[in-house]
């Protein structure tokens, strides 16, 4: 930075020129014919104040001087940037997380400008490793040009399946997955292969039981799907696999070649497929084959144990056979279970009147002798009792289920409370549903008017008092 600075004789305000000397800082300063100037520079970040310092007066040999002015300064800084990223290993493909911040080192605070990164491609379509920097800054607050930046490093990254292993002989299908970035072999890795799944060992290998595949057919790929150390859940590279299976009932056919023309002939105990190399036959209950023909030849090179055939040298057409199955047993006939059902009527008690106890039957019928396990009342519950101990028996036709219904004093009102009632037979449980009906309201007192329209309601009332009158009014025809 350059500072400078006039100087001017205070009694005529002659200029004080170069055939003088000037200090700023302690630092002797240049005349470039208007000022005196001088460079200074700092290699730290620091604020530095300036001042003249002393002067020499070669005319009239002064030395004591005063400022007029404010003491300029500088703040000498930079620029820091941190980059961060949120995850430093990704699948192959998927764009990296790089976060950047830049403050001025002086006083922290936040830059303010443009930064320029080394790579701005920030998803990569291969395998590697990738570094990632600031190159270049605009600072549009100060134009500074000095900065500093650390270095981040992201690792694009997917699982292969690098190789294979299938061994008839004991029985699995194992594959290799490693990191396709600096092919390493992978831990916990879950791998798919037609329809089941496994996990990765130590050393990379995943292995399948052939007992537990289902169909395979040659050639099916194997899948890694995700590992934990990383969190990586691409498949760079799957594998086909040199195997194959085929399935029929209790009965299956493993080979490394491709199996066609699979069938099993259960009413006579065949077994016939095409294949080649070694193939393996699992036949539950079977026992060992009476023989086995290869190309429709008799095949001696084969073994049996434990309900598995293993035949080796195979070239193309293969039939096992077994001997004549027993006489099967006659078909028993089948065992018919009668239907349990049950059924509830509607109880209707008329008119109530309240804070009254009201004993009443909920009738039953059932097809069969049960057992009533449970009885609830939707509504109201708290007004009901249930006066039959259960769980108590009812019998094959109607029955009765005995309960007592006790109305509040303060309820007035048409009710219908929907009732469930569980029977039980055999540890078989039925429900039935239905529902009691009444009316709580208070008697009303009737008067005179009202009761003799009662009486005429009532045809022997009526019939006397027509007798009446006409023995009245024959009377009065006799006098």
């Amino acid at each position: 930075v350059y500072v400078w600075f006039k100087a001017r004789y205070e009694y005529d305000q002659a200029v004080f020129d170069s055939n003088n000397a000037l200090y700023i800082n302690g630092s002797l300063a240049s005349w470039d014919g208007l000022r005196w100037v001088k460079a200074f520079s700092s290699s730290n970040v620091s604020k530095l104040v300036f001042a003249v310092t002393s002067v020499v007066d070669n005319h009239y040999g002064l030395s004591a001087f005063k400022m007029d002015v404010d003491l300029p300064y500088a703040i000498f800084d930079k620029v820091v940037f941190t980059l961060s990223v949120a995850d430093d290993r990704i699948n192959i493909g998927s764009s990296a997380s790089v976060s950047i911040s830049g403050v001025y080192v002086y006083d922290e605070a936040s830059f303010q400008g443009y930064y320029r990164l080394n790579d701005t491609e920030l998803a990569k379509s291969e395998a590697g490793r990738y570094a990632f920097t600031v190159m270049g800054i605009s600072d549009s607050l100060y134009g500074l040009t000095v900065f500093e930046s650390n270095t981040v490093q992201v690792i694009w990254d997917g699982l292969a399946i690098y190789s294979q292993a299938v061994d008839l002989e004991k029985g699995f299908v194992s594959v290799l997955v490693k990191y396709t970035y600096d092919d390493q072999p992978v831990n916990g890795c879950r791998v798919s292969y037609g329809g089941a799944y496994a996990y990765t060992n130590g050393s990379g290998w995943a292995t399948f039981q052939i007992r537990n595949l289902s169909r395979m057919l040659y050639g099916s790929e194997a899948y890694a799907l995700e590992e934990p150390l990383y969190g990586l859940t691409l498949c760079s590279q799957s594998l086909a696999i040199q195997f194959a299976k085929e399935v029929a009932d209790t009965c299956w056919v493993a080979s490394q070649s491709a199996i066609s023309s699979f069938f099993y002939d259960y009413v006579n105990r065949k077994l016939s497929f095409h294949t080649s190399a070694i193939a393996v036959v699992y036949v539950a209950g079977m026992g060992t084959p009476q023989s086995v023909q290869v190309n429709r030849k008799t095949w001696s090179d084969w073994t049996y144990s434990d309900g598995y055939i293993k035949i080796y040298n195979l070239s193309s057409y293969v039939i096992i056979s077994w001997a004549a199955p027993p006489a099967q047993e006659e078909p028993q006939p089948p065992q018919y279970i009668s239907i349990f059902s049950m059924g509830v009527g509607v109880a209707d008690l008329g008119r109530i009147e309240p804070d009254s106890t009201v004993n009443f039957t909920i009738p039953i019928h059932c097809n069969q002798t049960a057992k009533i396990v449970n009885v609830e009342f939707q509504l109201k519950s708290e007004w009901f009792t249930i006066l039959d101990k259960l769980p108590f028996d009812i019998t094959k036709g109607n029955s009765t289920l005995k309960v007592q219904l006790k109305t509040p004093a303060n309820v007035q009102g048409v009710y219908s409370i929907p009732v469930s009632i569980t029977g039980m037979i055999e540890g078989t449980s039925l429900t039935a549903n239905s529902y009691v009906k009444f009316t709580v309201e208070t008697a009303r007192e009737t008067g005179v008017l009202e009761q003799f329209l009662v009486y005429l309601g009532d045809p022997l009332i009526i019939f006397l008092i027509l007798m009446t009158v006409l023995i009245v009014a024959a009377s009065r025809r006799r006098q």
